[in-house]
């Protein structure tokens, strides 16, 4: 059988108490297609499963790949890209992302993505002046404490050593403490990440514990570590190793962190935790003088130094024994979380340790519940009846052994022997009566995902534990960088992910590559807006309006504005319509949308950003749009609305500015100017040839009032100037002017005055000067009032006014003046229902009666008498 099964044993290779297995991922083609020649390249592969990033070593005479720059291809072997650049590169790696970060040896970082557009080109990040004028000598790319972000370190030309943690946001780096005596090239460093204890934000909890960002630094045999801060600390080379050591010239740290490798030039290899506390143990692979061409860890467990020659791979497990692989010819290694990718010139391997969910179901020996089921399941393909004899064995647990064999499969890398070991879950699971299928259904879905990513015309080699800490969303976003839509949009309806997370999304990404096209590829910008539209519709989470920006990114205005057509969102349509010159539009859709808050939004981004001409023109051909600016103009800027009315001869529209005016306006003069200037722009527009009868009918009693307020004003002025009360009438209505003048016992003169010079009719005076005696309280002077002569208003006003001020007993005086028909109503407003049953007896009206029978229920007695009163009227 083929080394393509990790359910073999036999293909496994022992150390004390782990099993590791290389096994083929892709058969590569890339040298005879593409002439690489991996003896002269330097090379790096992004991790879980990513691209790999090839470029000559300048160090070779003979080039062995593609052109300058950089060649990009997929784990496959299959070529994605070239980049072409002349400076000089000190290193290369990848973020978390798939970006390629790519180190000059000034001190900028260059990024690019996995397709080989550029990301920062225009805006390099870099290390400054200082790092630019002394130059690069080593670099190496790392993944920062956060886990999300990646950084840089360099070691100088002078052997200083500068960091940053984020180069996609950093734009300054941070020096770390000299290497006291280092004045040659240190004999190998990296990157470590110690932990630091900080104190609990909350009382009582536990402290935190946080990385920072370290350099581990090898001076021949000594080591010295330099914080981000403070001088640098020497390791004690005793506490590390007990052999001989004249110097280390290998190190790394695992990828997660917790573990170191020293590599001497003895051949001597230490493993330890990060910290240099803990020793997991020293081997002498007797290699002397041999400098290891690579150094990495596979997974968190075992170390690996790829040395030239001869062409080796030797492999030390955390127990301290060695594993030897051969190999034919240069590769480039990928360290993963759970194992090593060997990269070279004919194969893709990968170097992992046996996942303990697999060994437990096919180690020979295994007592495992999952073991006995496996094999249960595989006696019964044969039809033999052994597998009813391993079943008995552990039929009491077979719900954990059908939990082993659903985790075995997804530890499986190979689709035969996850179908093996599915195979025996069912098995187990149809003589479990109580056990969800949940599991293994989602078990087999993810299962299908990865197998189809894995293909070779895909070319992404992920591993069940790399897709658990990637996720499903971010393999979806690895297919889209891909430009794979296709096999992103089934992954997510395979996996049932709500839509706006998953289909919309992957839909999204493709519409923003559609527009991004070459526009000649395509007949017009209609057709590609429909194609676009008929893919997307209605999707949930699909914004036309992100489409329709990255169009314009690209030139393509016309199609941005097709797009916008199928916007739903006016706020989202409104802000690029601006942007590409089209106010009108921009206009007719926030006054489509009915949201006042946009419309003023864009009607006032539009005043600010063109010239008045212009804006008054566009607001011309939009009366729904000049009806909202002057409704505007009238609360913030009543002058501008003033020349505006102006500049159409809207004579009616400038008076009744003009009155507006003078109601805000605060001093009296100002009043009466407005009002007198609304006087004359009523006149001018009820001389306009284009109105009505009716309306110029209007216009006239327009001016009148005007003219009758100024004058208000004015009379008002003149008592606050004769009374010496400044602001005491301002404001006041006629009405209130009167009764103010009454109460207050002005001298008559100053009331007739008024009376006579703003023509105030006999009924309205005698309402004003009552209320204004009452105000004053002069009740003597009320009813002499009262005598002068009939009164127009009739009495019950004066009746009311008593009620009012709680003077019933002058009531009396008014109601013997008011017809005996009339006097029940006042008898019954002052409370004497007595007087008011009797009236209305006198009167002979049952009608009032009833009336004030409705008023008596608190005196039986009256409501009596009143009964037989009705009674007597109607016989």
């Amino acid at each position: 059988m083929e080394r393509t099964s990790c359910l073999q044993p036999s293909f496994w290779d022992q150390t004390e108490d782990r099993f590791y297995q290389k096994v083929e991922l892709y058969s590569l083609s890339w040298a005879a297609e593409h002439r690489v020649d991996l003896s002269g390249v330097i090379g790096s592969g992004a991790a879980f499963g990513g691209p790999v990033a090839l470029t000559n070593d300048p160090k070779k005479l003979v080039r062995a790949v593609g052109k300058k720059g950089v060649t990009l291809f997929n784990a496959a072997g299959t070529l994605l890209t070239h980049i072409s650049f002349d400076a000089k590169l000190v290193t290369m790696g990848w973020s978390l992302n798939e970006d390629l970060i790519l180190v000059k040896n000034d001190g900028s970082i260059l990024m690019y993505s996995f397709n080989g557009k550029p990301i920062n080109v225009d805006n390099p990040v870099s290390f400054g002046s200082e790092v630019r004028d002394i130059g690069v000598f080593d670099a190496r790319v790392f993944l920062a404490p956060n886990g999300d972000t990646s950084g840089v370190a360099v070691l100088t030309e002078k052997y200083s050593f500068y960091a940053m943690t984020n180069v996609e946001q950093t734009k300054s780096s941070r020096k770390y403490a000299d290497v006291p005596g280092l004045t040659i090239p240190p004999t190998c460093w990296c990157v470590i990440f110690p932990e630091v204890e900080r104190e609990a934000s909350v009382k009582g909890q536990p402290p935190q514990i946080k990385r920072k960002t370290a350099i581990l630094v090898a001076r021949d045999k000594q080591l010295f570590t330099l914080p981000p801060d403070g001088q640098a600390v020497a390791e004690p080379p005793v506490s590390l190793v007990k052999a001989p050591v004249n110097a280390f010239v290998a190190m790394a740290l695992s990828i997660n962190r917790k573990n170191l490798a020293l590599m001497s030039d003895t051949g001597l290899i230490w493993l330890g935790s990060s910290d240099m506390k803990t020793k997991f143990c020293e081997f002498d692979t007797h290699i002397r003088s041999a400098h290891p061409k690579d150094f990495v860890w596979c997974g968190s467990t075992a170390v690996v130094a790829y040395i030239p020659d001869p062409k080796n791979l030797i492999m030390v497990d955390e127990s301290g024994e060695f594993l030897k692989y051969p190999i034919n010819s240069d590769v480039i290694l990928v360290p993963e979380i759970d194992g090593l990718r060997i990269i070279g010139t004919n194969s893709h391997e990968m170097l992992m340790k046996i996942p303990d969910a697999i060994e437990k179901i096919v180690r020979v020996g295994s007592l495992a519940p999952g073991a006995f089921l496996f094999l249960a399941s595989e006696e019964f393909q044969r039809e033999s009846a052994k597998s009813n004899e391993y079943l008995d064995a552990y039929r009491s647990e077979l719900d954990v052994a059908v939990s082993q064999c659903i985790q075995a499969a997804g530890e499986a890398y190979f689709s035969r022997d996850q179908e093996k070991l599915l195979r025996a879950a069912s098995f187990g699971k149809s003589f479990c009566a109580d056990y969800s299928p949940d599991g293994f259904v989602k078990m087999c879905r993810e299962l299908r995902v990865l197998n189809n990513i894995r293909d070779y015309n895909v070319g992404v080699p992920l591993t069940y534990q790399q897709s658990k800490l990637l996720s499903m969303n971010s393999i979806v976003d690895r297919m889209i960088f891909r430009n794979l839509w296709p096999l992103a949009v089934k992954i997510c309806e395979y996996l049932q992910m709500p839509e706006a997370e998953g289909t919309s999304r992957v839909k999204t990404h493709w519409a923003c590559w559609k527009v991004s096209q070459d526009k000649s590829r395509d007949s017009s910008d209609e057709a590609i807006a429909e194609v676009i539209r008929s893919k997307l519709k209605n999707a949930p989470g699909i914004s036309y309006a992100d489409i329709a920006k990255r169009a314009v990114e690209f030139g393509r205005n016309e199609l941005a504005i097709q797009l916008l057509n199928y916007e739903p969102r006016s706020s989202q349509q409104i802000p690029l319509l601006i942007k590409l010159d089209r106010q009108s539009l921009a206009l007719d859709k926030a006054i489509s949308s009915g949201d006042t808050f946009l419309i003023y939004d864009v009607i006032l981004h539009l005043k600010k950003s063109m010239s008045r001409q212009p804006f008054l023109q566009l607001l011309t051909e939009n009366r729904r749009a000049q009806s909202y600016y002057l409704k505007y103009l009238a609360h913030w800027d009543r002058d501008k609305l003033f020349q505006i009315y102006g500049q159409d001869d809207d004579f009616l529209n400038q008076a009744l500015c003009r009155v507006e005016e003078s109601y805000a306006e605060a001093e009296n003069t100002n009043k009466i100017h407005s009002l007198k200037d609304a006087k004359l722009h009523f006149m001018s527009a009820s001389k306009s040839g284009a109105v009505t009868a009716a309306t110029r009918s209007n216009l006239e009693l327009y001016q009148q009032m005007a003219e009758e307020q100024a004058r208000l004003y004015k009379y008002q002025q003149e008592l606050e100037d004769a009374f010496r009360q400044p602001r005491s009438y301002f404001g006041l209505s006629l009405h209130e002017t009167v009764v103010k003048l009454t109460a207050e016992n002005r001298a008559a003169k100053y009331v007739d005055g008024l009376k006579k010079d703003l023509r105030i009719t006999e009924k309205k005076f005698w309402w004003m000067r009552i209320q204004g005696l009452a105000q004053k309280g002069d009740w003597t002077e009320l009813e002499k009032f009262s005598r002068t002569k009939k009164s127009p208003i009739g009495y019950m006003p004066f009746i009311d006014l008593c009620v009012k001020y709680n003077m019933l007993s002058e009531t009396d005086k008014y109601i013997i003046k008011v017809p005996p028909e009339e006097r029940v109503k006042p008898y019954m407003r002052v409370g004497n229902l007595e007087k008011a049953a009797e009236q209305a007896f006198n009167n002979k009206n049952p009608d009032d009666l009833r009336m004030i029978l409705g008023k008596c229920a608190s005196n039986p007695s009256l409501a009596g008498r009143i009964r037989q009163n009705i009674v007597d009227l109607e016989k």
